[in-house]
């Protein structure tokens, strides 16, 4: 009869039985500490330099880098105790993203600011099994639940040297690196994928929507030049309030996720449920525009409401187009061709987040006769998307699955 190893896995290679072993991070790591904010220094980004490393840079398990910033080798070598090395740890500290974290694996100068931790692991244990350690749905939870209870969470370092391990001996803890390194090659090349469809798209609707790209009907003609008239010439503005109170959907419109349940995009219910008479009732297909503008959509977002019915603040102008063929404006305004004349006659609201326009002044629409082609021909495109975004999502899935069973 096989003895039971009480610190073990539940999933192992067969070729290891030895029990793994608790200790805390201040057991195996050399060095604990954070970075500085250059600004208070009075440094400013630059071309090119020594890499600066944020917590936006710090995604789950990878470091990213496609915006980088840069800032003078003179901050770097300011910052001695800060200075990134090859196999470090980094781990965001601060703020929502608290926990997020991936290795750095680069050569090149580069530190970090003051929401990010450096955990610099000691010779004597694997870095990128650390690494993984620290991914695992169990220290995640203890990560959340060692949040302050101030309106800023965040992860002292104390937090992290009292973190409590579970560790292997290292021919395990190599092996299993190995594994996981695999299961990350898999997931990076389907993020590559997914990115490179999405530019191919952002490409093809940059062409399409400004006419340097056209469709042929049916017998091999081209089209006639695009129409332009007014959006209030083509579609109608919902004024339609919610008197009654017998909507109670209440929806958002994000510039990332496009429309959704407010509910789910702020973790709770942010309108009170007895004040929404005054609210606009947005049905299926109704496209709405958010004029908050942000750094994901500069002019502020106009998306499709693809939800069942629901109401949305009086902040936002909600239309409906006549035609009812939301499929091409839908993708129209997921595009950036429209953006520069809303810069050009819009004012900003005296939060200087906002954009004032009004109805009358939104741009001349085009009414392109092969609509139904320039729609289909983007749709296609994000129905490939979307299923590498779902072979992704399973990816992590599978990952994240492997990581409760291999860890302890």
């Amino acid at each position: 009869m096989s003895q039971t190893v009480e610190n073990a896995p539940s999933l192992r290679f067969p070729e290891f039985s030895v029990e793994w072993a608790w200790t805390q991070g201040a057991s195996i790591a050399s060095k604990i500490t954070k970075g500085s904010s250059p600004k208070w220094q009075g440094f400013d980004y630059q071309e090119d330099g020594c890499l600066f490393v944020t917590s936006e840079n710090v995604r789950d398990g990878y470091l990213d880098v496609s915006l980088p910033k840069f800032l003078s080798l003179e901050f770097f070598n300011k910052q001695k105790s800060s200075q990134l090395k090859n196999g470090d740890i980094l781990i965001n500290i601060v703020g929502a993203s608290i926990g997020r974290c991936c290795m750095f694996n680069d050569v090149r100068p580069a530190t970090v600011n003051q929401a990010v931790a450096i955990f610099r692991v000691d010779s004597n244990n694997k870095r990128r099994f650390v690494a993984y350690c620290y991914q695992e749905d169990r220290i995640q939870k203890v990560i959340s639940g060692t949040q302050s209870e101030s309106a800023r969470p965040n992860l002292s370092f104390t937090d992290l040297r009292e973190l409590q391990f579970c560790l292997s001996e290292l021919p395990e803890q190599q092996k299993i690196s190995t594994f996981f390194e695999s299961v990350d090659d898999k997931i990076a090349l389907l993020d590559r994928k997914r990115a490179l469809l999405e530019d191919y798209k952002k490409g093809c609707m940059q062409q399409l929507f400004s006419q340097n790209l056209r469709f042929q009907d049916n017998q091999g003609n081209d089209f006639p030049d695009w129409e332009q008239k007014k959006l209030y010439q083509v579609a109608d503005r919902v004024k339609l309030k919610n008197t009654e109170g017998t909507v109670t959907n209440v929806l958002t419109n994000s510039a990332v996720q496009g429309i959704i349940s407010q509910g789910d995009y702020f973790d709770h219910d942010v309108a009170n449920a007895d004040n929404l008479d005054r609210y606009t009732i947005v049905d299926t297909g109704d496209l709405v525009y958010n004029p908050r503008i942000s750094v994901t959509a500069s002019v502020g977002p106009i998306k499709r409401n693809n939800l069942r019915r629901g109401v949305m603040s009086p902040l936002y102008d909600v239309f409906r187009f006549r035609d009812n063929k939301t499929d091409f404006w839908a993708q129209y305004f997921a595009a950036m061709t429209w953006h520069r004349y809303m810069k050009q006659v819009a004012n900003y609201g005296a939060r200087h987040d906002r954009m004032a326009i009004s109805w009358q002044d939104f741009m001349d629409m085009p009414l392109p006769d092969e609509q139904e082609k320039i729609a289909e021909f983007l749709s296609a495109i994000d129905t490939k998307i979307s299923l590498v975004l779902d072979e992704l999502t399973a990816a992590q899935d599978f990952k994240q699955g492997l990581l409760q069973q291999m860890f302890v």
